[in-house]
């Protein structure tokens, strides 16, 4: 109860906030736009938006780790970390854009994953339309294992299997400090899941038992030359 009201004051107050910045923005005042946005963080957020876009999202994920309201904080450091970056963008400013983005969308995938949410869908909108604006090449071994949880709880099976493919791909051509044999086993245990589930569901996640037993298969044969 405590974590749906704090969701809803979270909503009402973002409305407010992106109600004047539209209202500034609209008359070319930018700055005052993001003004807008720092002074709001506080209530929004309980943290200071210049520390929000200084903190790494691993940072800014272990921070509001420590708060009771988890799944309401991402949330509304994500929000703000989303508006902030739709701001530089119409403000060509691309660095801080695609910085704010690649945080926002990493908080976004932490609130979904935590079950917290009372409603998944509005930010499972904000993940697709994220997803298309942020450069893969920016993709850490972290989120790509953050992805998979993501493309596992929403059942898109074919995206699972294409991000496990990404993921092998960079712990080729980069070091990682990664549990390599952990999110193998993750790797491996949801495939295992998916060769137990019938033709038909497979199909509706646009995977088939054939190109699900090929898949595994050549994981397998990855995961024994890496460990």
């Amino acid at each position: 109860m405590i974590q749906k009201d704090y969701f809803m004051k979270i909503a009402e107050m973002l409305s407010a906030v992106i109600a004047r910045m539209v209202l500034k923005k609209d008359l070319k005042k930018f700055d005052e736009a993001e003004n807008e946005l720092e002074e709001a963080s506080m209530s929004i957020a309980g943290m200071d938006m210049k520390l929000i876009k200084l903190f790494s999202a691993e940072d800014l994920i272990k921070l509001v780790k420590t708060s009771d309201l988890f799944a309401g904080k991402c949330i509304a450091s994500a929000e703000l970390l989303y508006e902030y970056g739709k701001l530089k963008e119409e403000t060509g400013i691309l660095a801080e854009s695609a910085d704010s983005y690649l945080k926002s969308f990493r908080l976004f995938i932490e609130a979904v994953l935590s079950k917290d949410l009372p409603d998944n869908a509005p930010y499972i909108k904000k993940i697709e339309e994220l997803l298309l604006k942020i450069n893969p090449e920016t993709f850490s071994g972290e989120m790509y294992l953050q992805l998979l949880d993501y493309f596992a709880l929403t059942n898109r099976f074919s995206k699972f299997e294409d991000t496990a493919f990404e993921f092998m791909n960079y712990i080729e051509e980069n070091d990682t400090d990664l549990d390599l044999e952990k999110a193998f086993l993750k790797i491996t245990n949801f495939y295992n899941k998916l060769k137990s589930l019938p033709e038909e569901e497979l199909l509706k996640g646009n995977l088939s038992k054939t190109e699900v037993e090929e898949s595994l298969e050549e994981i397998l044969i990855f995961k024994n030359k890496k460990l």
